[in-house]
Protein backbone atom coordinates (compact mmCIF):
# COMPACT_ATOMS: atom_id res chain seq x y z
CA UNK A 1 0.00 0.00 0.00
CA UNK A 2 1.24 3.34 -0.98
CA UNK A 3 2.11 5.92 2.04
CA UNK A 4 3.24 9.91 2.72
CA UNK A 5 6.94 9.98 3.71
CA UNK A 6 8.67 13.14 4.68
CA UNK A 7 12.06 13.38 2.22
CA UNK A 8 14.68 15.37 3.63
CA UNK A 9 16.84 16.91 1.46
CA UNK A 10 20.60 18.76 2.20
CA UNK A 11 22.68 20.40 -0.40
CA UNK A 12 26.91 19.14 -0.46
CA UNK A 13 27.56 21.05 -3.74
CA UNK A 14 25.83 23.69 -6.17
CA UNK A 15 23.04 23.12 -7.16
CA UNK A 16 21.59 24.73 -10.19
CA UNK A 17 18.08 24.29 -11.83
CA UNK A 18 18.20 26.59 -15.15
CA UNK A 19 15.13 27.47 -16.05
CA UNK A 20 15.93 31.54 -17.36
CA UNK A 21 18.69 32.93 -19.06
CA UNK A 22 19.78 36.39 -19.85
CA UNK A 23 22.69 36.75 -22.37
CA UNK A 24 25.10 34.72 -21.02
CA UNK A 25 23.65 34.55 -17.38
CA UNK A 26 21.63 30.98 -16.78
CA UNK A 27 20.24 31.49 -13.27
CA UNK A 28 17.70 29.22 -11.37
CA UNK A 29 14.23 31.10 -11.37
CA UNK A 30 12.95 28.72 -8.53
CA UNK A 31 13.07 29.18 -4.66
CA UNK A 32 12.33 25.71 -4.46
CA UNK A 33 12.88 22.62 -6.08
CA UNK A 34 10.06 21.18 -8.23
CA UNK A 35 8.57 18.05 -7.79
CA UNK A 36 9.05 16.71 -11.29
CA UNK A 37 12.76 17.76 -11.03
CA UNK A 38 13.17 15.68 -7.80
CA UNK A 39 10.98 12.99 -9.24
CA UNK A 40 13.44 12.20 -12.24
CA UNK A 41 16.23 12.69 -10.33
CA UNK A 42 15.47 9.88 -8.07
CA UNK A 43 14.25 7.90 -11.10
CA UNK A 44 17.95 8.40 -12.23
CA UNK A 45 19.62 7.23 -9.74
CA UNK A 46 17.82 4.73 -8.84
CA UNK A 47 18.22 3.13 -12.35
CA UNK A 48 21.96 4.46 -12.63
CA UNK A 49 22.30 2.09 -9.70
CA UNK A 50 21.24 -1.04 -11.45
CA UNK A 51 17.29 -0.64 -11.08
CA UNK A 52 15.73 -1.80 -14.43
CA UNK A 53 12.22 -2.09 -12.77
CA UNK A 54 11.79 1.59 -11.94
CA UNK A 55 11.57 2.36 -16.17
CA UNK A 56 8.32 1.40 -15.60
CA UNK A 57 7.60 4.70 -13.41
CA UNK A 58 7.86 6.11 -17.30
CA UNK A 59 4.49 4.36 -18.54
CA UNK A 60 3.02 3.14 -15.40
CA UNK A 61 3.67 6.31 -12.59
CA UNK A 62 3.39 5.05 -8.95
CA UNK A 63 5.75 7.50 -7.29
CA UNK A 64 4.34 11.04 -6.10
CA UNK A 65 6.80 13.49 -5.31
CA UNK A 66 6.25 16.90 -3.91
CA UNK A 67 7.79 20.04 -4.82
CA UNK A 68 10.86 20.66 -1.61
CA UNK A 69 10.61 23.71 0.02
CA UNK A 70 13.87 25.40 1.98
CA UNK A 71 13.64 25.03 6.01
CA UNK A 72 15.02 28.33 7.31
CA UNK A 73 15.67 28.19 11.23
CA UNK A 74 14.00 24.78 11.48
CA UNK A 75 10.78 26.23 10.07
CA UNK A 76 9.33 25.09 6.43
CA UNK A 77 8.92 27.76 3.93
CA UNK A 78 5.90 28.31 2.02
CA UNK A 79 4.89 30.65 -1.11
CA UNK A 80 2.71 33.79 0.12
CA UNK A 81 -0.72 34.33 -1.97
CA UNK A 82 -1.60 37.99 -2.89
CA UNK A 83 -2.98 39.22 0.27
CA UNK A 84 -0.18 39.13 2.15
CA UNK A 85 1.79 42.42 1.66
CA UNK A 86 4.64 44.24 2.66
CA UNK A 87 5.81 47.82 3.60
CA UNK A 88 9.16 48.80 2.32
CA UNK A 89 9.79 52.04 3.85
CA UNK A 90 9.12 50.17 7.89
CA UNK A 91 11.33 47.11 6.49
CA UNK A 92 14.22 50.13 6.05
CA UNK A 93 13.19 51.41 9.12
CA UNK A 94 13.80 48.21 11.17
CA UNK A 95 9.82 47.98 11.86
CA UNK A 96 9.42 44.09 13.23
CA UNK A 97 5.65 44.28 11.38
CA UNK A 98 6.41 45.51 8.33
CA UNK A 99 4.52 41.79 6.52
CA UNK A 100 0.99 42.11 6.76
CA UNK A 101 -2.34 40.73 5.64
CA UNK A 102 -4.24 42.86 3.87
CA UNK A 103 -7.73 43.88 6.04
CA UNK A 104 -10.51 42.55 3.36
CA UNK A 105 -8.92 39.17 3.17
CA UNK A 106 -9.11 38.77 7.00
CA UNK A 107 -12.61 40.08 6.55
CA UNK A 108 -13.20 37.65 4.40
CA UNK A 109 -11.37 34.67 6.24
CA UNK A 110 -13.78 35.61 9.56
CA UNK A 111 -16.68 36.78 8.26
CA UNK A 112 -17.11 35.87 4.64
CA UNK A 113 -17.96 38.93 3.01
CA UNK A 114 -15.46 40.43 0.31
CA UNK A 115 -14.98 44.07 0.07
CA UNK A 116 -12.86 44.80 -3.39
CA UNK A 117 -11.49 48.16 -1.87
CA UNK A 118 -9.89 46.78 1.32
CA UNK A 119 -8.36 43.66 -0.59
CA UNK A 120 -5.22 45.40 -2.19
CA UNK A 121 -4.08 48.12 0.28
CA UNK A 122 -2.78 51.45 -0.48
CA UNK A 123 -1.17 52.38 2.59
CA UNK A 124 0.61 50.37 5.90
CA UNK A 125 -0.85 50.74 9.74
CA UNK A 126 2.22 53.61 10.08
CA UNK A 127 0.10 55.40 7.15
CA UNK A 128 2.97 55.16 4.61
CA UNK A 129 1.84 55.25 0.93
CA UNK A 130 3.83 54.17 -2.51
CA UNK A 131 5.37 51.62 -0.40
CA UNK A 132 3.71 48.77 -0.59
CA UNK A 133 4.04 45.52 -2.31
CA UNK A 134 2.47 42.25 -2.75
CA UNK A 135 4.60 39.20 -1.44
CA UNK A 136 2.96 36.96 -4.29
CA UNK A 137 4.72 34.13 -4.82
CA UNK A 138 7.57 35.07 -2.72
CA UNK A 139 8.99 32.40 -0.01
CA UNK A 140 7.95 33.25 3.92
CA UNK A 141 8.02 31.70 6.99
CA UNK A 142 4.52 31.78 9.08
CA UNK A 143 5.26 31.12 12.88
CA UNK A 144 4.00 33.40 15.35
CA UNK A 145 4.41 36.06 12.62
CA UNK A 146 4.59 36.24 9.19
CA UNK A 147 8.45 36.49 7.68
CA UNK A 148 9.80 37.24 4.05
CA UNK A 149 12.80 34.50 3.59
CA UNK A 150 15.33 33.97 1.26
CA UNK A 151 17.93 31.20 0.18
CA UNK A 152 21.17 31.57 -0.44
CA UNK A 153 22.34 31.74 -3.68
CA UNK A 154 26.36 31.20 -5.39
CA UNK A 155 27.94 32.29 -8.69
CA UNK A 156 29.60 30.34 -10.90
CA UNK A 157 31.72 30.46 -13.97
CA UNK A 158 31.67 28.09 -16.71
CA UNK A 159 33.61 27.36 -20.14
CA UNK A 160 31.82 25.78 -23.62
CA UNK A 161 34.19 23.12 -24.69
CA UNK A 162 34.18 22.44 -28.42
CA UNK A 163 33.31 18.60 -28.74
CA UNK A 164 35.58 18.71 -32.15
CA UNK A 165 38.60 20.43 -30.89
CA UNK A 166 37.82 19.40 -26.69
CA UNK A 167 39.33 22.44 -25.88
CA UNK A 168 37.01 25.72 -25.05
CA UNK A 169 35.11 27.86 -27.35
CA UNK A 170 35.34 31.44 -27.95
CA UNK A 171 33.04 33.51 -26.47
CA UNK A 172 31.38 30.71 -24.73
CA UNK A 173 31.82 31.70 -21.11
CA UNK A 174 28.54 31.49 -18.72
CA UNK A 175 27.86 32.50 -15.37
CA UNK A 176 25.18 30.34 -13.77
CA UNK A 177 23.56 31.37 -10.71
CA UNK A 178 22.35 28.51 -8.07
CA UNK A 179 21.61 27.50 -5.22
CA UNK A 180 24.23 27.36 -2.08
CA UNK A 181 25.76 24.05 -0.45
CA UNK A 182 23.90 23.18 3.09
CA UNK A 183 20.79 24.44 2.27
CA UNK A 184 17.91 22.44 3.54
CA UNK A 185 14.56 21.18 1.73
CA UNK A 186 11.72 19.09 2.41
CA UNK A 187 9.29 16.95 0.43
CA UNK A 188 6.81 14.47 0.67
CA UNK A 189 6.98 11.17 -1.17
CA UNK A 190 4.10 8.93 -1.82
CA UNK A 191 4.95 5.00 -2.63
CA UNK A 192 4.72 1.66 -1.86
CA UNK A 193 6.66 0.19 0.96
CA UNK A 194 9.31 -1.73 -1.90
CA UNK A 195 10.35 1.14 -3.28
CA UNK A 196 10.40 3.33 -0.30
CA UNK A 197 13.06 0.43 0.78
CA UNK A 198 15.32 1.07 -2.58
CA UNK A 199 15.11 5.27 -2.01
CA UNK A 200 16.10 4.43 1.86
CA UNK A 201 19.48 3.06 0.27
CA UNK A 202 20.57 6.03 -2.15
CA UNK A 203 21.59 8.78 0.95
CA UNK A 204 22.74 10.78 -1.95
CA UNK A 205 21.43 11.92 -5.88
CA UNK A 206 21.70 14.36 -7.98
CA UNK A 207 19.95 17.26 -9.29
CA UNK A 208 19.88 19.81 -11.65
CA UNK A 209 22.98 20.70 -14.46
CA UNK A 210 26.56 19.80 -14.24
CA UNK A 211 26.37 16.82 -12.24
CA UNK A 212 29.28 15.71 -14.16
CA UNK A 213 31.44 18.55 -12.57
CA UNK A 214 30.52 17.67 -9.13
CA UNK A 215 27.29 20.10 -9.02
CA UNK A 216 24.10 19.05 -8.05
CA UNK A 217 25.14 17.01 -5.29
CA UNK A 218 22.11 16.43 -3.01
CA UNK A 219 22.15 14.31 0.52
CA UNK A 220 18.74 12.50 1.12
CA UNK A 221 17.34 10.79 4.14
CA UNK A 222 13.81 9.45 5.00
CA UNK A 223 11.48 9.79 7.99
CA UNK A 224 7.73 8.75 8.54
CA UNK A 225 5.09 10.85 7.76
CA UNK A 226 3.72 12.32 11.17
CA UNK A 227 1.21 14.81 10.46
CA UNK A 228 -3.13 14.76 10.68
CA UNK A 229 -4.52 16.81 8.29
CA UNK A 230 -7.74 15.85 8.83
CA UNK A 231 -8.38 17.76 12.11
CA UNK A 232 -6.70 20.54 10.54
CA UNK A 233 -8.72 20.49 7.75
CA UNK A 234 -11.79 19.62 9.74
CA UNK A 235 -11.63 23.23 11.73
CA UNK A 236 -10.71 25.26 8.29
CA UNK A 237 -13.93 24.44 6.83
CA UNK A 238 -16.14 24.46 9.30
CA UNK A 239 -17.04 27.64 7.87
CA UNK A 240 -18.44 26.01 4.85
CA UNK A 241 -15.31 28.01 3.09
CA UNK A 242 -12.26 25.78 1.55
CA UNK A 243 -9.03 28.04 0.89
CA UNK A 244 -6.46 26.44 -1.22
CA UNK A 245 -3.46 28.00 -1.92
CA UNK A 246 -1.25 26.55 -4.96
CA UNK A 247 2.42 24.89 -3.51
CA UNK A 248 3.15 24.05 -7.15
CA UNK A 249 1.74 24.44 -11.25
CA UNK A 250 -1.91 23.66 -11.22
CA UNK A 251 -4.42 23.56 -14.04
CA UNK A 252 -6.97 21.44 -15.12
CA UNK A 253 -6.85 20.26 -19.01
CA UNK A 254 -10.15 20.46 -20.90
CA UNK A 255 -11.11 19.76 -24.69
CA UNK A 256 -12.47 23.10 -26.98
CA UNK A 257 -13.37 23.12 -30.64
CA UNK A 258 -9.65 23.56 -32.08
CA UNK A 259 -8.22 20.78 -29.41
CA UNK A 260 -6.66 20.12 -25.88
CA UNK A 261 -6.39 23.33 -23.80
CA UNK A 262 -5.23 23.83 -20.00
CA UNK A 263 -7.36 26.31 -17.76
CA UNK A 264 -6.08 28.42 -14.48
CA UNK A 265 -8.20 25.65 -12.54
CA UNK A 266 -7.77 22.75 -10.10
CA UNK A 267 -10.29 19.41 -11.02
CA UNK A 268 -11.73 19.34 -7.51
CA UNK A 269 -15.21 18.12 -7.01
CA UNK A 270 -16.31 21.22 -5.03
CA UNK A 271 -18.83 24.59 -5.64
CA UNK A 272 -16.30 27.23 -6.48
CA UNK A 273 -16.98 30.13 -4.37
CA UNK A 274 -16.89 33.66 -6.39
CA UNK A 275 -14.97 36.09 -4.86
CA UNK A 276 -13.61 39.18 -6.77
CA UNK A 277 -14.13 40.38 -10.81
CA UNK A 278 -16.67 37.03 -11.32
CA UNK A 279 -14.13 34.71 -10.35
CA UNK A 280 -13.04 32.59 -7.95
CA UNK A 281 -9.47 32.28 -7.94
CA UNK A 282 -6.42 35.20 -7.40
CA UNK A 283 -3.27 33.89 -9.35
CA UNK A 284 0.42 35.03 -8.24
CA UNK A 285 1.48 34.48 -11.89
CA UNK A 286 1.22 32.36 -14.84
CA UNK A 287 4.19 29.84 -15.56
CA UNK A 288 4.89 27.03 -18.48
CA UNK A 289 4.35 23.34 -17.98
CA UNK A 290 6.62 21.38 -20.75
CA UNK A 291 6.00 17.57 -20.96
CA UNK A 292 9.38 15.44 -22.51
CA UNK A 293 9.53 13.30 -25.40
CA UNK A 294 11.31 9.52 -25.59
CA UNK A 295 12.21 9.16 -29.10
CA UNK A 296 14.74 10.70 -30.95
CA UNK A 297 15.36 14.12 -31.89
CA UNK A 298 12.11 14.50 -30.38
CA UNK A 299 10.20 13.63 -33.41
CA UNK A 300 6.78 14.19 -31.82
CA UNK A 301 5.89 17.86 -30.45
CA UNK A 302 6.09 18.29 -26.43
CA UNK A 303 3.04 19.16 -24.76
CA UNK A 304 3.22 22.45 -23.59
CA UNK A 305 0.36 23.93 -20.80
CA UNK A 306 -0.05 27.08 -19.20
CA UNK A 307 -1.00 26.81 -15.24
CA UNK A 308 -0.98 29.10 -12.38
CA UNK A 309 2.29 29.70 -10.26
CA UNK A 310 2.81 28.62 -6.72
CA UNK A 311 0.84 30.85 -3.80
CA UNK A 312 -2.15 31.14 -6.30
CA UNK A 313 -5.00 30.84 -3.89
CA UNK A 314 -8.55 29.04 -5.07
CA UNK A 315 -12.35 29.47 -3.17
CA UNK A 316 -14.56 26.67 -2.68
CA UNK A 317 -17.98 26.15 -0.65
CA UNK A 318 -18.57 23.10 0.98
CA UNK A 319 -22.37 22.51 2.58
CA UNK A 320 -22.92 19.92 4.90
CA UNK A 321 -19.43 18.98 5.95
CA UNK A 322 -19.24 15.67 7.29
CA UNK A 323 -16.08 13.32 7.99
CA UNK A 324 -16.07 11.64 4.04
CA UNK A 325 -16.03 15.41 2.67
CA UNK A 326 -12.84 16.40 5.15
CA UNK A 327 -11.27 12.62 4.09
CA UNK A 328 -11.24 13.31 0.93
CA UNK A 329 -9.98 16.99 0.74
CA UNK A 330 -7.20 15.74 3.23
CA UNK A 331 -6.56 12.86 0.70
CA UNK A 332 -6.32 15.70 -2.41
CA UNK A 333 -4.15 17.64 -0.34
CA UNK A 334 -1.62 14.64 1.00
CA UNK A 335 -1.42 13.00 -2.77
CA UNK A 336 -2.36 16.40 -5.18
CA UNK A 337 -4.81 15.72 -8.28
CA UNK A 338 -3.95 13.60 -10.34
CA UNK A 339 -2.83 12.76 -13.52
CA UNK A 340 -0.34 15.05 -13.16
CA UNK A 341 0.16 14.77 -9.34
CA UNK A 342 2.84 12.57 -10.24
CA UNK A 343 5.05 14.45 -11.91
CA UNK A 344 4.48 17.13 -8.58
CA UNK A 345 1.98 19.14 -10.44
CA UNK A 346 -1.28 20.23 -8.96
CA UNK A 347 -0.46 20.17 -5.07
CA UNK A 348 -1.78 22.39 -2.94
CA UNK A 349 -2.45 23.10 0.65
CA UNK A 350 -5.94 23.97 2.98
CA UNK A 351 -5.90 27.26 4.30
CA UNK A 352 -7.21 30.24 6.49
CA UNK A 353 -4.87 33.25 7.12
CA UNK A 354 -1.67 32.25 5.24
Amino acid sequence: MAKPYYLNLRTKSPLIITSKQLGKILYNEFNYIPGYTLRGAIIAELYRRGNMNILRETYNPTLIVKPAYPIVNGNLAEPAHPFIFKCKLCKSLGESNYIFLSEGYITFVEKGIVDPRKLFPTSCSKGHKGTIKSLSGSLIVADKSIKEVKIDNVSLDAVGISKKTKSSEIGMLYNYVGIAPETRFRSVIICEDEMIQEIRKLNEIHIGRGISRGLGRVEISIEEYKESAEKRISKLISSGRLIIKAISPVFKLCMKDNGLHSEFDLDLPFKKKEFINNDSKVLTGITKVSGFSFFKNNVLPKPLFFGAKEGSIFFYEVSNVNEQIVKDIASYEIAGIPPFNYAGINHFKVIDYV
